[in-house]
């Protein structure tokens, strides 16, 4: 089962990580990490496996609802609609998974933790 985390909850989170230190002990901050880490995971792969049939769906109607003829004006119909699929998906998958809607943030403070839980290939040859 997928694991849906509050906006609260994510604004949590970073406000933890913005305030702590990749080189203080991971007692402080490696909870809200793995928190952050596994609801970003979840939520790119629902949208990751949401995306394809959304838009499938979207240009099964439009060929449904379709008359026989198809001229410039059908096509373009077409990708409108099929923009129109992807942005609410977007804006569903926002509102289900609140750290869709700070993933920037969330996968730089990620980036920047994460790094420095990797030993240097220096230190690890030594």
């Amino acid at each position: 089962m997928i694991a849906r985390y509050s906006s609260d909850d994510v604004r949590a989170g970073i406000d933890t990580l913005d305030r702590g230190e990749p080189d203080q002990a991971r007692g402080g901050w490696g909870e809200p990490y793995d928190r952050l880490h596994d609801a970003l995971l979840d939520a790119r792969k629902t949208r990751r496996y949401c995306a394809i049939p959304a838009m499938l769906i979207a240009a099964a109607l439009v060929i449904l609802f379709h008359g026989r003829v198809w001229d410039f004006e059908d096509i373009r119909n077409l990708f409108v609609i099929e923009l129109g699929a992807v942005l609410l998906l977007n804006f569903l998958l926002t509102k289900v998974f609140p750290v869709l809607a700070r993933e920037d943030r969330v996968q730089t403070l990620l980036r920047y933790y994460g790094a420095q839980d990797v030993p240097h290939e220096e230190e690890a040859i030594q």
